[in-house]
């Protein structure tokens, strides 16, 4: 007999019971994004470089290869890594010409060439005259 039937009057059938309701606490987080100064974005699944002419070296794996125009010559070829790991996004200058620079609250951080710096949510990069933010 189904267990929504009185075992006593299996004509009458039973109050159904209400539905379980499980809440995740465990749910995922949110994809890190990278907006640019030229209103595109990116979503973040892995490493990456950035740079007029990006090219990983060789036996570099990355799943992100984004160029980025610059008439100026500011950028260098691959100017810029990214990645994730446990702790979140980071991003490191692959020793450019001129630099790279973290802004975050107002405060610029100028980046060592092989460094990995952490990106919080709200923080620019600047690379030479273009830039982009980190979203989450």
């Amino acid at each position: 007999m189904p267990p929504w039937l009185d075992d006593e009057n299996a004509a009458e059938p039973m109050a159904v019971p209400p539905p379980i309701v499980v809440t995740r606490w465990d749910r995922p987080e949110r994809q890190w994004h990278l907006a640019f100064d030229d209103g595109s974005v990116i979503a973040v699944a892995g490493a990456g470089l950035i740079g007029r002419a990006p090219s990983p070296l060789p036996g570099e794996k990355v799943i992100h290869l984004v160029a980025i125009d610059d008439d100026t010559f500011s950028m260098s070829k691959t100017h810029l890594e990214f990645g994730l790991d446990d702790a979140g996004l980071w991003v490191r200058d692959r020793a450019s010409t001129n630099g790279s620079v973290v802004e975050t609250t107002g405060r610029l951080a100028r980046l060592m060439p092989g460094v990995r710096v952490r990106t919080p949510p709200g923080a620019t990069i600047h690379m030479g005259a273009r830039r982009f933010g980190v979203q989450r």
